[in-house]
C-alpha cells in the first residue's frame, strides 16, 4: 500500500529537484537517478528517498553533459562526459545543443517546492535569476546573490557550510538539499522561513 500523500494547501505535494550528473557512475545501464554515485548525488537521493517514503512526489531532473536535461526515471548507459572537464567553447556548444535554459525553465513549473543543486559549469547557461517562479525555489550556490523575487532564494553552500555540515564541498549542495527532504522541511511555514531567514539552523 502506498503511503498517504501529503497535501500543500489542499493539493498533493510535488517537489522538483534539479541536480547535475557526477563523474562516478555505476558500470551498467540504470535509471538516471540510480546510475550516479558521486557524493552530491548520493547525499541528495537519501533525502529524496525519505520524502517519497512519506508520500511526497519528488521529480528529479538531471543536467547531463552527455544527454542534456533528463528525468531521473530515464534509463541511460554509463558515460564519461562532464561539463567541468570541457573547454569553454565545448561547453558553449553543448549548452546550445541541449537548449538547457529553456528546458530547465520548463521543468520548473507546476510544483510546490523547487530545489536546485548545480555546480557552476552546469548552471552557467541557465537564467535562474530571470525565471518566473510559481512556488518557493531554493538554489544552493557558493556565492549567493540577493534577488527581488519573493519565492526564489539563493542559499550559501560554501566553505562555512561545508564545515558546519561536516561535508566536503563536492557533496555539499546535495547534502543541504537532501537535509531539507530528510528533515521534512517542505511544509509551508518552514519553506517560507527558509526563503526569508537563515536556513542553516533548520538543517
Amino acid at each position: 500500500m502506498s503511503p498517504k500523500r501529503l497535501m500543500f494547501e489542499g493539493v498533493p505535494l510535488r517537489i522538483v529537484v534539479v541536480t547535475s550528473c557526477t563523474a562516478k557512475k555505476k558500470d551498467r545501464p540504470a535509471r538516471a537517478e540510480l546510475i550516479y554515485r558521486g557524493e552530491q548525488h548520493l547525499r541528495l537521493m537519501r533525502g529524496v528517498s525519505h520524502a517519497r517514503a512519506k508520500g511526497v512526489r519528488v521529480d528529479v531532473f538531471i543536467v547531463s553533459a552527455k544527454h542534456g536535461l533528463i528525468r531521473g526515471t530515464d534509463r541511460i548507459d554509463p558515460y564519461n562526459e562532464s561539463f567541468a572537464d570541457m573547454k569553454r567553447y565545448e561547453r558553449l556548444e553543448a549548452y546550445r545543443k541541449f537548449d538547457l535554459d529553456r528546458r530547465v525553465g520548463e521543468c520548473l513549473r507546476d510544483y510546490d517546492l523547487g530545489l536546485i543543486a548545480l555546480g557552476e559549469a552546469y548552471a552557467e547557461p541557465i537564467g535562474f535569476r530571470r525565471f518566473f517562479y510559481e512556488a518557493p525555489t531554493l538554489r544552493f550556490v557558493a556565492s549567493p546573490v540577493q534577488t527581488k523575487s519573493a519565492v526564489y532564494r539563493e542559499v550559501a553552500a560554501g566553505k562555512d557550510q561545508a564545515k558546519a555540515f561536516a561535508c566536503g564541498l563536492v557533496g555539499l549542495k546535495g547534502e543541504m538539499a537532501g537535509r531539507i527532504l530528510d528533515r521534512e522541511l517542505w511544509d509551508k511555514d518552514n519553506v517560507l522561513l527558509g526563503l526569508h531567514k537563515n536556513l542553516e539552523p533548520l538543517l
